[in-house]
């Protein structure tokens, strides 16, 4: 480290005469620093207009595809019975759709819970002079919906808003949800999902549970047919949130497999078990996978022992581990020796959902939403019965092909627009970017101003740039070829022309031509951009949109080839290269920067040690004189 002397021997302001000295010096570096601005400033225009350039390449290959010109609209003579939309697949034509019922969601309505007054902080347990709703005991009470299963703990002591809290809960796994409303005093399960699949099957081991005290429409004594598979783990679990083996490593699967009523061959059902699973999380698994939807109900008992319910007790539960390690994840669970009880009475209610029945033209179908498609036309039906038909009519969807066309139109003139304006900008190579100096000594807006001009011209008559729009006017002005004669082969032919030669390649539409020649002729101006003849040293056969495509794509790379992308790294394009070697450059020159303001000061600092030593000398002398 250089120690600076102040000047105080010779009487120099040294600092700023070294300041002034490395000015001169850092004359390269600034060169350096302004070369590596303006390079920066032209990889960022190109960026700008490589954005442009993969804009208008995404609109051209969407115009290469049929879909582009395929587009159909469909009305409904009555929307209160049903709208309709239609896709590019539709048949064009008349037709009949007729709803004979709507997809429906199953439901169960409880009746007036306490034949009075609707509060949902009542318990449903008997209160001694207060009325609650009536529950003896805690029980349980399993749902099953068309999701899954879930075994709900119910508490005498629970409120009637806790207990739909609890339901609800759980229905991401069943597929079930209930809310209550006070001024109905009314309970209302619903299914998540309509149709035949949805479903909603209530059980419970108390027999007042669901008629009595939920007041439940159609409660009563299911078959005795359940039976409960109960593990006899040495170490019951603490809780839901217990982990299965916390020293568990690998992933381990386990097979649970069943075959119930009514179903051939047994399936088997594979479950997960993965490092830190929890108890709890192992039977929301089970629940909510296909097995649950049987009816079969996993749950943790009040031992702290996995347990399932299983509504056919001919048809049991076996359990198998999967994977071929040390672990026995069966053992693990307890399920080794479960132990079984069959004949558990239970009493139950359900109700199921239903499918939307229609007639397309006399067809029959059935569907398990209200939102459904046939032959290309999607549906929402609204109304059913006798009176629920409306005649529907599909045709070309003119509007919506010419707004393709047009806005694949607007992309290229914005495109050219933008690149001729870059290429035709005015060079100030006088305005030359500003170092951190004379920035310093000027305003905001002069500094505006200033770099306005500095990054004017930059990409003046830029080769990459013209040739990527002369190519690109070059293949929309050529015939397609290998198109009959009498079929259109030009735009022009279907109103899109080239406005004047200043106006440098701008199309203009003839909306009302353009909008003809889709109507009359959709095959035509379909064929005029999309054909390509498969010759791949030519593009004379192929469609405009299928060139312009291709040059789209031509010229995008060339781009990246110049100036990269925002996640490239510098060695991937020349710009990026030109700035490395600068940077280098830069480094190198601030280091013999450095140097050379050392040698200045330590210079000056050997002036000031001889001027203070010849100072020194003459006041010694001047003392032998007195």
């Amino acid at each position: 480290m250089v120690t600076r002397m102040s000047g105080l021997a010779s009487g120099m302001d040294i600092d700023s005469m070294v300041t002034k000295l490395m000015t001169a010096e850092r004359i390269p570096l600034n060169k350096l620093n302004s070369n590596k601005q303006i390079l920066t400033w032209q990889r960022d225009q190109y960026r700008t207009i490589n954005s442009k350039v993969l804009d208008f390449r995404n609109t051209a290959f969407n115009m290469k595809l049929d879909a582009a010109y395929l587009a159909k609209k469909a009305s409904s003579s009555d929307d209160s019975v049903a709208s309709v939309t239609a896709s590019a697949s539709a048949t064009e034509g008349n037709y009949k759709l007729e709803v004979t019922a709507l997809a429906k969601a199953a439901n169960l309505t409880s009746g007036d819970l306490m034949a009075g007054a609707g509060d949902a902080t009542k318990t449903l347990g008997t209160v001694a002079g207060v009325p609650g709703l009536g529950l003896a005991g805690n029980t349980t009470l399993v749902i099953t919906g068309g999701k899954g299963s879930a075994n709900i703990q119910v508490n005498t002591t629970d409120t009637l808003s806790q207990f739909v809290t609890n339901v609800n809960a759980k229905s991401s796994i069943t597929g079930v949800k209930l809310s209550y409303d006070s001024t109905l005093d009314s309970l209302f399960f619903v299914s998540s999902s309509t149709g035949d699949a949805a479903k909603i099957d209530l059980k419970s081991t108390d027999p007042d549970l669901l008629g009595t005290v939920l007041k439940l429409p159609g409660a009563g004594a299911g078959a005795t047919t359940s039976e409960t598979e109960t593990g006899t783990r040495p170490t019951p679990f603490a809780s839901s949130t217990a982990v299965i083996d916390p020293t568990l490593t690998a992933t381990q699967t386990l097979r649970i497999t069943y075959q119930p009523t009514g179903v051939g061959a047994p399936n088997n059902y594979d479950v997960q078990i993965t490092k830190g699973k929890t108890i709890g999380q192992l039977v929301d698994d089970i629940n909510g996978s296909p097995l649950g939807q049987t009816g079969v109900t996993a749950y943790l008992d009040s031992t702290g022992q996995l347990a399932f319910m299983n509504p056919d007790n001919t048809h049991h539960l076996t359990f198998t581990d999967q994977t071929a390690d040390g672990t026995d994840i069966v053992d693990k669970l307890g399920l080794t020796s479960s132990t079984r009880s069959a004949g558990q009475a239970f009493n139950t209610v359900s109700k199921a959902g239903n499918n939307a029945s229609v007639k397309f033209n006399n067809v029959v179908g059935s569907y398990a939403t209200n939102t459904f498609t046939i032959n290309g036309l999607t549906f929402t039906a609204k109304k059913e019965g006798a009176a629920a038909t409306t005649n529907l009519t599909v045709s070309e969807d003119v509007d919506t092909i010419y707004n393709n066309i047009k806005g694949f139109v607007d992309k290229y003139n914005d495109l050219i627009s933008t690149v001729n304006t870059k290429t035709s900008e005015t060079r100030y190579r006088d305005f030359t970017p500003l170092t951190d100096e004379q920035k310093k000594a000027m305003k905001d807006d002069d500094i505006k101003a200033w770099q306005d001009k500095a990054q004017s011209g930059l990409l003046h008559n830029d080769g990459i740039l013209t040739s990527g729009i002369s190519n690109l006017r070059s293949s929309l002005t050529k015939t397609v070829s290998g198109i009959p004669t009498s079929d259109f082969n030009q735009l022009a032919e279907i109103g899109i022309t080239t406005g004047s030669y200043q106006e440098q390649g701008k199309l203009y539409i003839d909306d009302t031509k353009l909008k003809d020649a889709i109507a009359n002729h959709p095959d035509q101006v379909k064929k005029l951009f999309t054909a390509n003849d498969g010759i791949t040293t030519s593009d004379d056969g192929h469609g405009l949109a299928v060139r312009l495509y291709d040059q789209a794509k031509s010229w995008n790379e060339k781009l990246i080839a110049k100036a990269g992308v925002s996640t490239s790294v510098d060695s991937a394009y020349l710009i990026g290269k030109n700035l490395k070697n600068l940077n280098t450059s830069i480094d190198k020159m601030n280091t013999k920067l450095t140097a050379t303001e050392t040698r200045y000061y330590n210079q000056f600092n050997a002036m000031e040690s001889a001027i203070n030593k010849l100072n020194s000398q003459s006041s010694y002398l001047s003392q032998l004189g007195k």
